[in-house]
């Protein structure tokens, strides 16, 4: 399955190039032809950029937040799902995705450090919820790296799914060398090692979230404020004494086994 996207956005609508430049992207994964976009030329440079400074002094006074929601809502009439990627941490781009966004997915690594931030991060989506009057829908919190050879990994992992309930995806990502030879490639790991258990994980993670969209939100019981109040360490011990080097075992999923590399 290739894509054709020949055309430039340009004005608040996709225009056909005045000057047509075919160029076709291949995928490094099977150096096949992905699709085929334009390059266009001076006179296509000219336009955009003429419309650009048309909109400057009015845009250049919207918030990031409004400038994201403008653009989310351009492309609404195109896809049925729109995903944006944000980096770790809670910058202004995370800031301007939250406020944005209709559903919310958190991978979490298996770790105390982690955990300790996921506070934070759980904090900054209540605020965003009490500040626009909304809920997210789905809110679920993806657990990753996880190592069922580390009794810290498991123990995070099962802390997650005690404190959060169903609000947590019933797959989880293995640490995985996997990770690493798929980012060297370039490519995601589902492209770059399909049959591998950290591919399978992120499938059976992909399906859970689809299936949640437009579903009756999870309860909470209040969970989220629980969980910000709480003292991480103390957990994560009490639960480590509880189940030493034991996963929850209401949690296996086709991610959880740790990979060598061939």
């Amino acid at each position: 399955m290739t894509y054709d996207n020949r055309q430039f956005y340009i004005d608040g609508a996709w225009v056909d190039p005045v000057e047509p430049k075919e160029f076709k992207v291949i995928n490094p994964a099977t150096e096949t032809v992905a699709g085929v976009i334009s390059m266009g030329g001076a006179k296509d440079v000219d336009r955009a950029v003429g419309s650009a400074r048309r909109a400057f002094d009015s845009y250049s006074r919207t918030a990031p937040a409004e400038r994201l929601a403008l653009a989310l809502e351009s492309a609404s009439e195109e896809w049925d799902a729109i995903v944006v990627d944000t980096p770790p941490g809670l910058g202004g781009l995370s800031a301007a995705a939250l406020r944005a966004a209709d559903a919310v997915v958190i991978p979490a690594a298996a770790d105390f450090l982690s955990i300790a931030a996921l506070q934070d991060t759980i904090e900054a989506i209540r605020g965003v919820e009490r500040e626009t009057g909304r809920r997210y829908n789905p809110l679920v919190l993806l657990p990753t790296f996880v190592d069922a050879r580390r009794p810290g990994a498991t123990a995070a992992a099962a802390l997650m799914r005690e404190r959060f309930g169903d609000l947590v995806s019933p797959a989880q990502i293995p640490r995985s060398a996997r990770h690493d030879s798929a980012a060297l490639a370039g490519v995601p790991v589902v492209v770059g090692a399909p049959r591998s258990t950290a591919a399978a994980a992120y499938r059976a993670a992909c399906d859970d979230l689809v299936g949640r969209l437009g579903r009756k939100p999870s309860k909470r019981h209040g969970a989220l404020k629980s969980f910000v109040r709480a003292d991480m360490r103390e957990a994560l011990v009490a639960m480590r004494q509880r189940r030493p080097g034991v996963a929850d075992p209401g949690t296996a999923s086709p991610g959880t086994v740790p990979e060598r590399t061939p």
